[in-house]
């Protein structure tokens, strides 16, 4: 016999965030091109996934940045991408949504999108059309009249374009913030916005033929097109040695680049919310979201470790990425040996004089390797981090006699090698000046 208690219907609480929440969000300290990245990511996932990607028209982004003479102050991030249904749309904008298929994607976060938008200013209107449809779909978000009415919800209007054909999305942010309105109108501001991005986006944005003179392999890019009113976003390339160029060490010719591709087990992924289970445990559901949605994928650590043409203080090391983003730019936490025994670290280059200048450099994709919400690193603590820096440096010292004195073989490692060859700041292949004629190197303008 039931009780009363047991007939008593179950209560709710409403648990939908106050609208206020958005604009809070743009206190989290994105820089302005950490906002640009996070809407150029949403149109560089749309041209990665484009069946077409290979056919047709160049898949380009289009940014505007206010200038110091201007008066409507705005932002705008444009792409000839494919465009969104209702349903997707309205989905890209929901706060927290992380879209369907997030495996293989650069947006990893859905609240990139709110963050980013939130921290440029307080009015964003989104319009998206596809190839065939009638119209524009246009949504307004304004983060002030939100608050005021307590309400998430938006109207979504149609706008009738003049050619069906037409397809792609607009991002347009107004009412900015007055400190990003300010640093966005300081001189050489837009330059220096377009360096970062070329940076981090350099794998994307290069050609499949990026270096003269280095065979193209895992240096090949994917030909995005990027511009910032109007000027192109040149891709940082790398200036290193070919590797028809070698030295000769303990009998053995050392290329001055050296391609990686280790292969690891394939492993499941979650199709909802990207993350990748433990491939020495039986799933059925993500530990993450508990999405049932999971397919074996496969996992790599691919890219290249090289020598650059130049010593520097500052501009070395390996840069690593994630679906063809740049997490880390310039990383040397691979040139320590960590002592297993202790914890403590053991720098291993550059030591030798000057001991303060490196040249050893490389582009490693960890696309299976979790990452941080703001995208500036990868989660050091995880078991995919961890096996790729052994598969990356080797388990013991790279440097031969402090390898030997702790019991640990000589290290064959992909950067072992390159260490090997070319530790040492002057060898066979350092240039004289004239030979760097016309390289951009860091500091020279």
């Amino acid at each position: 016999m039931s009780t009363d208690a047991e007939r008593a219907p179950l209560e709710e609480i409403d648990l939908t965030p106050s609208p206020q929440l958005l604009e809070a969000l743009g206190d989290i300290p994105y820089k302005p091109w950490q906002c640009m990245a996070e809407l150029i990511d949403n149109s560089f996932d749309d041209f990665l996934t484009d069946p077409d990607l290979t056919r047709g028209e160049p898949r380009e982004v289009w940014i505007t940045l206010p200038k110091p003479t201007d008066e409507d102050l705005f932002v705008s991030v444009i792409d000839n991408g494919r465009g969104m249904s209702r349903e997707m749309l309205q989905n890209a904008l929901r706060a927290g949504y992380s879209g369907k298929r997030r495996y293989g994607s650069l947006g990893l976060f859905g609240m990139g999108f709110n963050i980013a938008t939130a921290r440029l200013g307080n009015l964003t209107e989104v319009r998206t059309t596809r190839a065939g449809d009638p119209d524009w779909l246009v949504v307004e978000i304004d983060l002030r009249r939100l608050a005021r009415n307590d309400s998430y919800k938006s109207p979504l209007r149609r706008e009738p374009k003049d050619d069906p054909a037409l397809h792609g999305t607009e991002v347009v942010v107004r009412r900015l913030r007055d400190e990003i309105a300010e640093d966005l109108k300081r001189p050489r501001r837009h330059a220096a916005i377009r360096a970062d991005l070329g940076r981090v986006y350099s794998y994307l944005l290069r050609s499949e033929n990026p270096v003269p003179g280095v065979p193209d392999g895992p240096m090949a890019g994917r030909g995005f097109k990027l511009k910032v009113n109007g000027k192109n976003v040149s891709p940082r390339l790398p200036c290193v040695w070919s590797a028809s160029r070698t030295v000769t060490r303990q009998g053995r010719e050392i290329p001055a680049i050296k391609p990686v591709d280790v292969r690891l087990a394939p492993a499941l992924a979650c199709m909802d919310c990207g993350h990748w289970q433990n491939p020495d445990l039986e799933f059925d559901r993500c530990v993450q979201c508990e999405s049932e949605d999971l397919q074996l994928r496969e996992r790599r650590i691919h890219g290249w470790i090289g020598v650059q043409r130049y010593l520097h203080e500052s501009d070395f090391g390996i840069d690593f990425l994630r679906n063809g983003r740049k997490i880390r730019v310039g990383d040397r936490s691979l040139f320590s040996w960590e002592n297993p025994d202790d914890g403590t670290l053991v720098p291993e280059y550059p030591v030798e004089v000057p001991a303060n200048q490196g040249r050893i450099v490389g582009e490693i994709h960890l696309d299976h390797v979790p990452v941080g919400y703001q995208k500036l690193d990868f989660n050091r603590e995880s078991r995919e981090w961890r096996y790729a820096v052994t598969a990356l440096r080797g388990e013991g010292p790279m440097r031969p006699k402090k390898a030997a004195a702790l019991g640990y073989p000589p290290n064959t490692s992909h950067l072992g090698e390159i260490f090997k060859g070319y530790q040492r700041a002057v060898c066979d292949l350092m240039p004289d000046l004239s030979s760097l004629e016309g390289v951009d190197l860091p500091g020279s303008g």
